[in-house]
């Protein structure tokens, strides 16, 4: 996961330099629960990491090689059985495609927000995926 993380870091132009270089996988997601899909032969596509107390979706990533396979779809409906609805996150807004993404799949923008990446879109989902 720790490798994903690091991957999908690596192509996001969206994101500011310096919030990369200070990213840390164990430190971001201390305390979270961690919902992978993997391959039969046990390859981790991605994960999805939750503060559960808040149901919060604190990370989603997708190694970029297999991104545009419904991975993310099958993670976040791998959550339903697990984190109570709603679901909130914050989603950057220079990042159009996770935007979309999210968007597509039912959530709802409820507020602007700014954060050390710039501006982000919190959003609901409550209804399920």
């Amino acid at each position: 996961m720790a490798a994903i993380y690091q991957r999908c870091l690596t192509v996001a132009d969206w994101m500011p330099e310096e919030v990369k270089a200070t990213a840390d996988f164990d430190r971001d997601t201390e305390g979270e629960r961690l919902f992978v899909e993997e391959t039969g032969a046990g390859r981790i596509l991605g994960y999805v990491a939750v503060w559960e107390p808040e149901s919060f979706i604190h990370h989603l990533y997708v190694d970029p090689e297999v991104q545009g396979r419904r991975v993310g779809v099958r993670l976040l409906t791998s959550l339903l059985d697990h984190v109570a609805l709603p679901w909130r996150l914050k989603c950057s807004c220079s990042n159009q495609r996770a935007h979309q993404f999210y968007l597509s799949q039912g959530w709802v923008e409820l507020e602007m927000g700014d954060s050390e990446a710039g501006p982000y879109m919190l959003m609901e989902l409550t209804d399920g995926v």
